[in-house]
């Protein structure tokens, strides 16, 4: 049986950009783009938009500043304190670089492993994950998900707060399975542990779902979250169906495990994460990282009520897979008039999802992320007391984000949707 999820290749995070030249002083350091790519070079200067960079053999190269981290914006205008020059952008980010921490091979180390849903699982740890695995090998999983951290900590400042790190912290579970057998066991321990705890609507989601699907998030038990020491929600994944013919690598799963931080980010204020910042940040993520996106979501609703008639899992509609969708909503936005509306984004639902509304959720996730200012303004935006009561405000987001109407936002959004930035 086929299932949702297919194999997402996480890319290597470092190459060379587009060469320019021009000389340097300042020390190497390691930049990083907004996709995640990162580079070790030497800071040049800054001149109308671009940051000039040195490699370690000498050639020299240009970059938009818009496109940097925000690690590097706060060093960018350290370097032009230090010497004199006006910053371009004036505000400084949230949290000094030392605040997120590099992915370190010597931070994963292998752990005892553990009896749990019936399976003998070998354990990886790293700074912020458990990764428990049979049959798969746990450690490049582990190092991927230490590189999505890290790059959502470039955007949320307060994820090393939440997300604490050391001996005796709690970790982000994944589990890993190969087997078909290995991943109907981890049904069967689901199914009875949700029904014994009176949650028969999980329950039956997962029982309905499962058979379909290589992803799942599950709600693990106190006894279990203090065994396994780990947090309340955990990714399983069904490797054998996620790997290409040409891999043996299981790849890891992007999408899933970004939509479960951003839960576990905000989940405490929420309760229940709309799915604008939930799957809307999977996509962006997802795509940006593996340069495509093969996520399909499970609509539950509809196999509910459609399990009379034949009895068939259902799927919100998406974009098909593959790596064109930055030029789809582009051109979605281009056809629209008037642009996108803002609240079909913020109230969406996968029970209404469209392939549509499916790419202007991704394409607002990144539009959110084109620019430090849009960056810092949307992070705030998330730690807001109130945010429970205006997360689905377009009305809200727009004053939060620096726009003075929503039409003001749309128009912005639309623009950069149809700009060569978008579609890189």
């Amino acid at each position: 049986m086929k299932r949702l999820f297919p194999a997402l290749r996480i890319l290597c995070l470092s190459g060379v950009w587009s060469v320019n030249g021009i000389a340097a002083e300042a020390a190497p350091r390691t930049w990083t783009r907004d996709d995640g790519k990162a580079v070790t070079a030497t800071w040049v200067k800054t001149e109308e938009g671009q940051v000039y960079l040195r490699l370690p053999n000498g050639r020299e190269f240009s970059l938009p500043r818009a496109r940097l981290s925000e690690v590097d914006e706060r060093y960018l205008e350290e370097r032009e304190k230090e010497s004199g020059e006006r910053s371009e952008k004036g505000e400084s980010s949230a949290e000094p670089e030392s605040a997120v921490p590099e992915v370190d091979p010597r931070a994963i180390e292998r752990g005892e492993p553990v009896a749990f849903a019936g399976l003998r699982l070998n354990t990886v740890l790293s700074p912020h994950f458990r990764v428990f695995a049979k049959g798969v090998d746990g450690t490049k999983a582990a190092e991927n998900a230490e590189i999505l951290w890290r790059r959502m900590a470039l955007v949320h400042p307060t994820f090393r707060d939440r997300f604490a790190s050391g001996d005796g912290a709690a970790r982000t579970g994944v589990i890993l399975v190969d087997r078909d057998g290995d991943w109907e066991a981890l049904l069967s321990w689901y199914s009875t542990a949700m029904r014994n705890a009176g949650n028969d609507r999980l329950a039956n989601e997962a029982e309905a779902t499962w058979p379909h699907t290589a992803g799942q998030q599950l709600l693990i038990d106190a006894d279990s979250m203090s065994k396994l020491g780990i947090r309340r929600f955990v990714s399983a994944i069904h490797c054998g169906s996620l790997r290409d013919k040409n891999e043996v690598e299981c790849a890891f799963r992007t999408h899933s495990l970004a939509a479960l931080l951003m839960r576990q980010h905000l989940g405490e204020r929420l309760g229940e994460i709309p799915l604008w910042l939930s799957s809307g940040m999977g996509y962006y993520h997802e795509i940006r990282l593996c340069g495509r996106t093969s996520t399909h979501l499970v609509d539950y609703e509809a196999y509910a009520a459609g399990k009379g008639a034949d009895g068939n899992v259902r799927f919100a509609k998406r974009f098909q897979e593959g790596d064109n969708w930055p030029e789809l909503v582009a051109q979605l936005a281009k056809d629209s008039d008037p642009p996108p509306a803002l609240h079909r984004v913020l109230a969406a639902e996968v029970s209404t999802l469209s392939p549509e509304l499916c790419g202007l959720v991704f394409g607002f996730a990144d539009f959110l992320h084109s620019t430090p200012e849009l960056i810092r303004s949307f992070a705030a935006f998330l730690e807001r007391a109130d945010l429970a009561s205006v997360v689905r405000s377009p009305e809200t987001l727009a004053s939060a984000l620096g726009f003075s109407s929503v039409k003001a936002l749309e128009t912005a959004w639309s623009g950069y949707l149809q700009s060569k930035e978008f579609r890189r």
